[in-house]
């Protein structure tokens, strides 16, 4: 239980992170308190990160964190009203698909 809250912990993060990013970064370079949120979100990312390693196998984490990309084209689309074509939608759903087959293997142990 604890593992799957620490895998939502960092994708939220990383997710946050970058959304804060983008929004910051679209001004260029000047002082914007959305990238200092981002900086902080993933920060925060990195460091459950960690924890979640020395929680859990490598060959588990790595999957279930690459949920963060299908999660980044959502809140890509949908909060920052970027065009996602159908061939990064297609990209998504093979991650999805690989992190699905995944986690079904980490049950069969």
């Amino acid at each position: 239980m604890k593992v799957g809250l620490t895998v939502v912990a960092v994708v939220s993060a990383d997710v946050a992170g970058n959304l804060f990013l983008r929004q910051g970064m679209r001004d260029g370079w000047k002082l914007n308190p959305l990238v200092g949120c981002g900086v902080l979100c993933m920060s925060v990312s990195f460091f459950l990160f960690a924890t979640l390693l020395s929680r859990a196998d490598l060959s588990f984490v790595l999957p279930m964190t690459a949920l963060g990309y299908a999660v980044n084209v959502l809140g890509a689309r949908c909060f920052l009203k970027e065009k996602v074509t159908a061939v990064r939608w297609a990209g998504t759903l093979f991650i999805c698909a690989g992190v699905a087959l995944v986690s079904l293997s980490q049950g069969l142990r």
